[in-house]
């Protein structure tokens, strides 16, 4: 029979892997973009529905942990500024998530609205990056962990953030510009295919209503 010390341990290794497989997910689609400096919005999509899913799983084996340990008491988790600050890097992956699905990814059927929204679209990728890297740094701060206030976590998050997001800017926005116009040269290359095809269809009807004419 399975006591309450197994599925504790069972549960932190779920929480565990979920959180490694996440992230390297993550760093596996930038390294890609940076190897070939080219973005492709399937592999994007695909690489945010398997982070979505482990975020389920965190959210899921975290509740648990948390109910386990303290009893889901509010007092104790305001007391834990390292646990406080764990909640809010989720909760603001949940809603750069949220936001990627439902506001981000619809703008990629149109590639005219990509390059509108791509200031915005660095700004939630640099907060994904941002808050993994900052959520593994923060599980293993256990020394500093003692001394350190919500409002210190939370003034070295926002630093990192800062910093993440000027390097987003010099390296992903030129990439999402670069898509754009690339996107707006297919579309146009191939309008004006269609239009040269339209005059060849259109020049040999004159051509066939000429002879038919000459015949008669």
């Amino acid at each position: 029979m399975l006591n309450i010390i197994h599925i504790h341990q069972v549960l932190i290794y779920l929480h565990l892997f979920a959180f490694i497989f996440a992230i390297s997910t993550i760093f596996n689609e930038d390294y890609k973009i940076l190897k070939s400096r080219k973005i492709d919005l399937k592999e994007m999509k695909k690489t945010a529905m398997k982070v979505s899913i482990s975020l389920i799983i965190l959210w899921i084996t975290g509740i648990i942990l948390l109910a386990i340990r303290s009893g889901l008491e509010l007092n104790i988790i305001l007391e834990n500024p390292k646990l406080m600050m764990k909640i809010l890097v989720v909760t603001l992956l949940t809603l750069n998530g949220l936001l990627l699905h439902f506001y981000v990814f619809p703008h990629f059927k149109d590639p005219f609205k990509i390059k509108r929204i791509a200031v915005f679209i660095c700004f939630l990728g640099t907060m994904s990056s941002t808050s993994w890297i900052y959520a593994s740094l923060i599980g293993t701060a256990h020394i500093i962990a003692p001394i350190m206030s919500f409002q210190g976590y939370m003034a070295l998050y926002f630093l990192f953030l800062i910093v993440s997001f000027i390097i987003s800017m010099i390296i992903f926005y030129p990439l999402l510009i670069k898509l754009n116009h690339y996107s707006c040269d297919v579309l146009k290359y191939s309008l004006e295919i269609e239009i040269k095809q339209l005059i060849k269809i259109f020049k040999c009807k004159s051509k066939q209503i000429k002879i038919d004419r000459n015949v008669l």
